[in-house]
């Protein structure tokens, strides 16, 4: 979700991924806004526990994402092995 911060009676969002637009599906840690000067639209990074780095623009009426990179987890079994 977007709130726009600066509307203090307003509290509602003003952009909300869904399940249709790639939300994430667990937590997000961090988002760091584009600074593209350049940029028509407003956009922004999320990484979350999902592991997916989502590229995010703010149109004039819906929140497009894209994913950067989907992080996946590697269990060395041999290594957790060689420990016991």
């Amino acid at each position: 979700m977007v709130f726009d911060i600066r509307l203090k009676s307003n509290n509602k969002p003003i952009y909300q991924s869904t399940v249709r637009t790639n939300k994430h599906t667990d937590p997000v840690w961090q988002v760091r806004w584009q600074t593209d000067e350049n940029a028509k639209n407003l956009a922004f990074y999320s990484i979350s526990s999902d592991g997916r780095v989502t590229s995010w623009s703010l149109m004039k009426n819906k929140l497009e994402a894209e994913e950067v990179v989907k992080l996946k987890l590697m269990v060395d079994h041999d290594k957790d092995l060689a420990s016991n």
